[in-house]
């Protein structure tokens, strides 16, 4: 018998849409014990409003409980079973309704309704305020319904450029469309240009290694990372390079900071391209591929827990590195082996991964170089204008009023010991 829902969810006829979409109707009553049954098994079986009580993953509210449908006649296919190398990490966050699931018409980015939506959005990522994956425009859904069928007709073409669930989800193409402000050609463009360099760089495989070992996180609701190294090098890499994004003081129980937005907080140094060239450059390529997809792969799952796009929080400390971080940003015909390594990693890791950073504060920058990175933002365009803040030695105040204390190290204003941040010199 199904539960009766104490708050409104879709129609029946929309949860089949839904399942149309995912793969034939016969996958409905493994749906709807995602969603419904077992949840209630647990003691959670109430209203499946956003929040710890839905099933974990799963956007609540997307599914409504119903009957179970008809079984399948003898004559149907049995569903494909899924690979055993790629467990899918979560339940379907539907950003597309099935009523705009429209993949023929092509988006017509200079109409005034889609000018209008865009806006509005860009407008709220502006002000850092929370976007609603799960509620966007009729007109930017039907853009990302059409990205899709792009997609699909691309992989049918070349199925070696199929993405990995993460990759081929409706969420990441919304990431590649904010990243090519909102041109959904450009957008599609990039998007199979990155399937295909998924591919030659191996990254899937990486990513199935990511998912079997964070079950707990990927695959239920823990809030920690049971392993965040993936490369022979990352160890090595931190050390001399330190990043802090999870508490590393119990190992296999790396818990995630998170900003007073829930966004993931990234505690890390300007560059050092002599650190850079002592890691060697295949290496920091290497580690910072494993880390960038770690932590894309982090952000998908918690937006699909809450339907709210999630990006990271980033404060970067350039002390004492002020002339590096201005070099990173500008051109240099005369470039060393570190910072010719350090600029091709970041433009390929911006190229794979769109729209990840919420905000991004540089503190300690002195006035000797405020000019320099303040130009080279001005230049960068898009949201790199607002997204990225100039902060001077006084920058306390500004950065805790979007992170606590608890989330950053104590070099940083934090309370988070001083040994998870200290540099390897």
């Amino acid at each position: 018998m199904p539960l009766a829902p104490v708050h409104p969810l879709p129609s029946p006829k929309a949860v089949y849409g839904l399942c149309e979409r995912f793969g034939d109707q016969s996958r409905l009553a493994a749906l709807k014990r995602l969603v419904v049954e077992e949840p209630a098994s647990e003691g959670r079986g109430r209203a499946l409003g956003r929040g710890k009580s839905a099933a974990p993953g799963v956007i609540a509210g997307s599914l409504a409980p119903v009957d179970d449908p008809p079984p399948p006649s003898a004559s149907a296919a049995p569903s494909a079973p899924s690979a055993p190398s790629e467990k899918k990490v979560h339940g379907p966050l539907v950003l597309v309704q099935p009523q705009n699931n429209d993949r023929t018409t092509k988006p017509d980015p200079k109409s005034a309704d889609y000018k209008e939506a865009s806006e509005a959005l860009q407008n709220q990522l502006k002000a850092f305020t929370a976007l609603d994956v799960t509620a966007l425009p009729p007109v930017i859904q039907r853009t990302l319904a059409w990205m899709v069928a792009q997609k699909d007709a691309a992989c049918k073409k070349n199925a070696a450029i199929a993405p990995s669930a993460e990759m081929g989800s409706e969420l990441r193409l919304l990431r590649f469309l904010i990243g090519q402000k909102w041109d959904p050609y450009k957008a599609s463009e990039e998007y199979l240009k990155v399937c295909n360099e998924r591919k030659k760089l191996g990254v899937d495989s990486m990513r199935n290694q990511m998912v079997a070992e964070n079950e707990a996180f990927f695959n239920g609701s823990s809030d920690s990372l049971q392993q965040i190294y993936f490369h022979s090098q990352a160890k090595r890499s931190a050390a001399l390079m330190p990043r802090l994004w999870v508490d590393t003081r119990e190992e296999g129980n790396y818990m995630l900071l998170r900003d007073k937005a829930n966004h993931l907080v990234i505690a890390e140094y300007a560059p050092d391209f002599d650190k850079v060239s002592e890691l060697g450059p295949d290496n920091y390529n290497a580690t910072e591929l494993a880390f960038n997809e770690l932590q894309v792969l982090v952000l998908d799952t918690l937006s699909a827990r809450d339907g709210i796009l999630r990006m990271a929080c980033r404060v970067q400390d350039t002390f004492g590195q002020e002339n590096a971080l201005g070099q990173s940003m500008m051109p240099n015909p005369f470039a060393g082996k570190g910072e010719k390594a350090f600029k091709a990693t970041g433009a390929m890791m911006k190229m794979l991964y769109p729209t990840v950073v919420f905000k991004w504060f540089m503190v300690n920058i002195g006035p000797a170089v405020k000019g320099t990175v303040q130009t080279a933002i001005a230049n960068f365009g898009g949201r790199s204008a607002y997204k990225m803040i100039v902060c001077g030695s006084d920058y306390a105040e500004q950065v805790l009023a979007s992170i606590d204390a608890s989330q950053l190290p104590e070099q940083l204003s934090g309370t988070l010991p001083k040994a998870l941040f200290a540099k390897d010199v």
